[in-house]
């Protein structure tokens, strides 16, 4: 039997995951995969240092408390944890503490950290860059207002939503009152059934990577359909072809078209 070797490369949020679950689940066991890269790794210490970080471990994050699924709560005990495990719902039942929050709310300031986000060190180091309450105020009021973002507008959703860029998905609904459908990540390699999932959800925005834009237009997909409810697309992640952004253009006529790639 000859054995293939596949190598799947490319910027952050171009797809190399999508595409290396596709290729799992469509072959099973006749393939393995070899993840390069997988994890980030303290990069101001030795080698001998670096080789004993694991940053997939809870340890490897300044926390003494884990909110767990009662499902999960056997597994998270053996991780070896420090800290205290807390079953999320347990916690669901109890009672808040007003009083505790309202002492939050009242010391919260827009400039405290909200969440780091990692660069991808494909040029580089990794570096832990931390983002404040304020700058994703200020972004989510831009984006809406560059992509007329608003309560009737459903968005469809690429990213996981631990990737910087679900933060539209995340918080314009919360700050607009519009709807996010979370698409299944399959249906992005099969864009009829994408298409179909769009059209059903009603979805009338997306913030995509180029990648996710390409596969349909490169597939031929709008032969055969088209989203009939999207009028506002976003893409970054990489540079758009500029054929497969016409062809996007000519499927979708009324839809604005907004590029958000650009150096960082």
């Amino acid at each position: 039997m000859n054995t293939i070797f596949i190598g799947i490369a490319g910027g952050t949020g171009s797809g190399k995951t999508t595409l290396t679950e596709h290729l799992v689940s469509r072959f099973g066991d006749d393939i393995a995969v070899v993840h390069h890269d997988n994890y980030y790794k303290r990069q101001d210490c030795s080698f001998e240092e670096r080789c004993k970080q694991n940053y997939d471990h809870p340890d490897a994050f300044d926390t003494d408390l884990m909110i767990v699924q009662r499902a999960f709560y056997d597994k998270a005990r053996t991780l070896e944890f420090g800290g205290e495990i807390l079953i999320a719902e347990d916690l669901l039942e109890g009672c808040e503490d007003a009083a505790l929050l309202a002492d939050c709310r009242a010391r919260a300031r827009e400039l405290d950290p909200l969440y780091i986000i990692f660069t991808s060190g494909s040029t580089g180091t990794p570096k832990g860059v931390i983002t404040a309450q304020h700058s994703l105020m200020c972004y989510i009021e831009d984006y809406a207002g560059v992509m007329g973002i608003a309560r009737a507008d459903v968005l469809g959703n690429q990213s996981p939503l631990d990737y910087i860029a679900a933060v539209r998905d995340i918080y314009l609904p919360l700050r607009f009152g519009a709807t996010t459908a979370i698409i299944p990540k399959e249906l992005f390699m099969s864009p009829e059934r994408l298409f179909e999932y769009m059209n059903d959800k009603g979805v009338t925005a997306v913030g995509w990577s180029v990648s996710a834009l390409t596969v349909p237009a490169a597939l031929g997909a709008f032969e055969c359909s088209a989203p009939q409810h999207l009028r506002k697309v976003c893409f970054s992640g990489s540079v758009m072809p500029c054929s497969c952004l016409r062809q996007w253009q000519l499927a979708l006529p009324e839809a604005r078209f907004v590029n958000q790639y650009g150096p960082t």
